[in-house]
C-alpha cells in the first residue's frame, strides 16, 4: 500500500500522521541506495558513506518540514546528500574519489599498458584526482548518472547555463589533463 504513495504523499504523511514510522521506513528504503552511492561517490570510503548516509537521513527527517514542494523530492533530497558530503569533506580536508574503480576486459594484460583498459582507467582516476570533488560529482550526474542538463540544474540549484558551461570547461581540463598521456 505504502508503495504506491508518491514521495510527496510519504512527505505529507510522515508530518501529519502521529504513527508515522512506517511512511519514515518506506521513504528511506526508497532512497537508501542512492543517497549511499552519492556518499561513497564523493566521499571514497565506504564506512564515511554508510556514516554520511545515516546523517543524510537523519537531517532529511528533522528537516522535512523545510520541503516546499516547489521540486521533486528526489531533487531535494540529493540536494540534502550533497551539501552532507561537502560539509564533510570540507571538515576531513581530503578525499579519494573513486579509489575502487576496478574494471578488467580482455586487453586488460596486453603488453601495450597504452592499449589496456587498465590503463586507461588508471589515467582517468588520476586525472580526476586533480578535479574538486564538486566538479567530479557534477560529471558523475552527467556521465554515470546519465541525467539532463536541466534535472542536473534542480540538484545544484543553478541555472542550466551554468551546468553546460561548468561542463563545457570540465571536459576542456580533463582533455589538456590527458592529452599528454594519449598522444
Amino acid at each position: 500500500m505504502l508503495k504506491n504513495l508518491t514521495d510527496e504523499e510519504l512527505v505529507s504523511s510522515i508530518l501529519t500522521v502521529t504513527d508515522n514510522k512506517p511512511f519514515m521506513e518506506e521513504l528511506y528504503n526508497r532512497y537508501e541506495k542512492q543517497v549511499y552511492y552519492k556518499c561513497m561517490l564523493l566521499s571514497g570510503d565506504k564506512v564515511f558513506a554508510k556514516d554520511l548516509t545515516q546523517e543524510v537521513f537523519i537531517k532529511v527527517f528533522t528537516k522535512l518540514n523545510t520541503y516546499r514542494g516547489d521540486s521533486k523530492f528526489k531533487y531535494w533530497i540529493l540536494r540534502v546528500t550533497h551539501n552532507s558530503c561537502l560539509n564533510f569533506l570540507r571538515k576531513k580536508k581530503t578525499a579519494i574519489l573513486f579509489e575502487n574503480i576496478e574494471e578488467e576486459s580482455e586487453d586488460a594484460y596486453a603488453e601495450d599498458p597504452e592499449e589496456s583498459t587498465e590503463y586507461s582507467v588508471e589515467l582517468l582516476k588520476e586525472a580526476l584526482k586533480e578535479l574538486d570533488p564538486q566538479e567530479v560529482y557534477l560529471l558523475n550526474l552527467k556521465y554515470a548518472e546519465g541525467m539532463k542538463v536541466h534535472e542536473i540544474a534542480k540538484v545544484l540549484e543553478i541555472k542550466e547555463s551554468a551546468v553546460k558551461m561548468r561542463l563545457k570547461r570540465l571536459r576542456e581540463r580533463l582533455s589538456t589533463i590527458l592529452k599528454p598521456h594519449l598522444s
